[in-house]
């Protein structure tokens, strides 16, 4: 089952005022396999308007909250020129949505987006982006979240193999805000009081949890910049603390190696349970991949490790005078710099900055 599919050019907008859903059966069996959706949303060609799923905003707070959504094995919106077999050879572009309150992005989320399964044991990726060899993904603004970006995946011991959670996904031959009008590729914020992009693995077996990747392989992608005024997540539980399975989660990772500015004045988390062996991975942000130079601010709370490449780079860890301290609570790893260069942590002062891990 799927909701919607768009194989050829939009010149205008798609926008979601209501409920966009896939799932493969109104009636899920608690004991049994139930049938699963693909996703709610598929685009493989441009979207000349952008895309808007809708929400309350600062001048429309009674603007209902629109969702999207799917129950499957598919990420509830998939955005690629290969979709569904789609001959898009050149690639596609997202223009920008035209928005009173956040002008130049391409891709606006006030409501729910959300990838769950009626199974246990299967992946889930909530919005997969992805590109192809010639055919890349272009959005000229950015991707603006307001509202809330999830996905879950359960297990119950039954399959020995870990599984996954991502909530966004940013793959190989993708480039946000090609315009370069929006204040940052991706932006997540509680203008309404939510902006929240999360993902969890729960039960038995174990897995990965990530809120945010860009990339698959170094130098194919381009998101160069990154603002969370609200929350970023990563949460992988087990309730088997002797499991030998892979137990991650991962805040913001990227491996494209394009990500070079990060201003943090909200919340970016990874937390596991503490396992027998104690092999559990929390990591707020691995931008390990990266050689370049990379300014990191946060203003904000960071649970779980920060891990920087083979740059230049800089961590300012400062909250704002007389408001909450910002703390960065996990251990920061630098990974080396280039030639007669120097890493950098700016910590504030005790009331106003604080590092809790090694460096």
């Amino acid at each position: 089952a799927e909701g919607l599919t768009i194989l050829g050019p939009v010149s205008g907008s798609l926008a979601n005022a209501g409920t966009l859903t896939a799932a493969g059966t109104s009636t899920p069996s608690s004991t049994g396999t139930n049938p699963q959706a693909r996703s709610a949303l598929i685009i493989s060609n441009d979207i000349g308007g952008g895309i808007y799923n809708a929400g309350p905003s600062p001048s429309s707070a009674s603007t209902a909250t629109a969702t999207m959504s799917v129950q499957g094995t598919g990420p509830a919106i998939y955005i690629s020129p290969n979709a569904l077999g789609s001959t898009t050879s050149t690639g596609l572009t997202i223009g920008t949505f035209s928005d009173t309150d956040d002008p130049n992005f391409s891709f606006l989320n006030r409501g729910n987006i959300a990838s769950t399964s009626l199974n246990q044991n299967v992946s889930e990726t909530n919005i997969w982006i992805s590109g192809g060899l010639g055919a890349p993904v272009s959005f000229t603004g950015g991707i603006f979240n307001s509202g809330s970006i999830s996905a879950a995946s359960t297990t119950d011991g039954k399959n020995i193999n870990s599984f996954n959670a991502t909530a966004l996904l940013i793959d190989d031959y993708v480039n946000l805000n090609t315009g370069n009008a929006a204040p940052a590729a991706i932006v997540n914020s509680n203008e309404s009081g939510s902006g929240t992009i999360s993902a969890s693995v729960s039960g038995l077996t174990g897995g990965v949890a990530t809120a945010i990747r860009i990339g698959l392989n170094k130098g194919l992608t381009n998101v160069s910049s990154l603002i969370n005024k609200g929350t970023i997540a990563a949460s992988a539980t087990t309730t088997d603390i002797t499991t030998k399975n892979t137990l991650a989660a991962y805040g913001i990772v990227d491996l494209s190696g394009s990500l070079t500015s990060i201003d943090n004045s909200g919340v970016i988390a990874a937390t596991a349970t503490t396992l027998q062996n104690n092999n559990q991975i929390t990591v707020a942000a691995d931008l390990s991949a990266s050689t370049k130079n990379i300014n990191f601010v946060n203003s904000g709370t960071i649970i779980g490790e920060v891990k920087f490449g083979y740059g230049n780079d800089t961590l300012d860890v400062n909250g704002p005078a007389g408001g909450t301290a910002a703390i960065v609570n996990g251990n920061i790893l630098f990974g080396g710099t280039t030639a007669g260069g120097d890493d950098t942590l700016n910590i504030g002062t005790v009331t106003n900055g604080s590092v809790i891990g090694a460096v």
